[in-house]
């Protein structure tokens, strides 16, 4: 997506987005983040078979192209997700993997 991106619409990554911290969320961070906020937490990973259907209709959410195209207007990050879409292999499927966060406030005893 981000090749289409920057060849048919000329978008380069930005170095730094103000006011965003690039780091990503990991599994180590969102747990600390959560027991320091006095959260029990249950933590699973789960994965599953996702078709190449499946991930454009999960891409087409905006918030979902906004931070890897960042700048790309939403019709334009659209256009190269069904770019990217039709350059790939029909029924292709791949594994995604999740991380299931459960946290619940506890018992105030």
């Amino acid at each position: 997506m981000r090749a289409i991106a920057e060849g048919d619409y000329g978008w380069r990554p930005a170095d730094w987005t103000p006011g965003r911290d690039r780091r990503r969320l990991t599994r180590e961070s969102t747990c600390r983040s959560l027991a320091a906020a006095d959260f029990d937490l249950e933590v699973t990973d789960v994965s599953h078979l996702a078709s190449a259907e499946a991930q454009r209709a999960w891409l087409s959410i905006p918030i979902f192209t906004k931070d890897p195209l960042v700048g790309l207007r939403y019709e334009d990050r659209m256009r190269v997700l069904h770019k990217a879409y039709d350059r790939l292999r029909p029924g292709r499927t791949e594994v995604a993997h999740w991380i299931v966060f459960l946290a619940r406030a506890k018992d105030p005893e």
